[in-house]
């Protein structure tokens, strides 16, 4: 929500309009002397209590993955999503396109369509809630050492709310796409997602928005329902099953040339390709017209 208060109090001279949420996800992202410092103002600005602010703003943190319980003793550790925060000004939805595509293209060798799909995806990720059809990204390859991983992980640097793993399980994926609406990245995955299995299942279910799993849990045999639409993007050696392959966008990795040198991607500056609000909006019949031509390409 954009609040603008240059009509208050009759007052010509006040600040631009801020973005509520951009502004409280700038907030989550401050060392802690930092936000107390800038706090009061901040809740002046957007027209709320510094109580208020608090709240929403550990909440932000929360989400964000930015605060972590010292109590949590149970195993492993909790699952966080790291979010990239929203540009704080409007961005071209092109030039994030032509700039995302662009970057991948200086660690894989790539085609110029390739490419494009990548960067179009990953932006879809960021319109997810806009559309009804989530096509799985399927990275496939005739052998291992094409550059697949490559590809995923630079996904994972500008995906929204991405989460990446090497393996998952049903109810793993079930329950995270649940709470967090992540973008899921799977790596190998034939090695553990078998033809009519579960996990399978589950992968061609949430391909379409409203779909969704059923489960009874707990002592009291209580029935739950959990959401499975999710943007997906997974690698792959080898052919895909018959019904994964018509809900794919596909990418073809190749041996037939040297992989480039291994990213640095500290030194590529995901925030370099953050979108917006802004940008969501605006773009978002742009997106749909080109994501629409994206899934019936077949890139090669």
């Amino acid at each position: 929500m954009v609040l603008d208060n240059s009509n208050l109090n009759g007052n010509s001279d006040a600040r631009p309009p801020i973005d509520r949420a951009v502004e409280i996800e700038r907030l989550a992202a401050l060392e802690a002397i930092d936000y107390e410092v800038a706090r009061k103002d901040a809740a002046d600005r957007i027209g709320i209590r510094a109580s208020t602010l608090d709240r929403e703003v550990a909440k932000k943190r929360r989400a964000l993955g930015l605060d972590k319980s010292d109590d949590d003793a149970g195993q492993g550790r909790a699952v966080t999503i790291q979010d990239v925060l929203p540009w704080a000004d409007a961005i071209e939805g092109d030039r994030v396109a032509t700039g995302l595509a662009a970057a991948l293209k200086r660690y894989v060798v790539l085609s110029d369509t390739a490419a494009d799909a990548v960067a179009l995806w990953v932006l879809h990720t960021w319109l997810f809630d806009k559309f009804t059809i989530a096509p799985r990204l399927a990275i496939t390859s005739p052998t291992k050492g094409c550059g697949k991983t490559t590809v995923l992980r630079f996904i994972n640097q500008v995906a929204r709310r991405p989460k990446r793993a090497g393996s998952i399980s049903p109810p793993a994926l079930f329950r995270a796409v649940e709470q967090f609406s992540p973008t899921i990245i799977l790596d190998e995955t034939e090695k553990y997602i078998e033809h009519g299995s579960d996990l399978h299942a589950l992968l061609n279910e949430g391909h379409c928005k409203g779909g969704t799993v059923l489960r009874v849990l707990g002592e009291k045999q209580e029935l739950r329902e959990f959401s499975v639409f999710a943007a997906v993007a997974f690698a792959a050696n080898g052919k895909l099953a018959d019904d994964l392959e018509q809900r794919r966008s596909s990418l073809r990795c190749s041996a037939a040339e040297p992989m480039k040198a291994w990213p640095n991607y500290e030194k590529i500056g995901a925030s370099r390709y953050r979108t917006s609000p802004v940008c969501a909006r605006d773009g978002l019949t742009m997106l749909q017209t080109l994501f629409g031509i994206m899934t019936r390409i077949w890139v090669g």
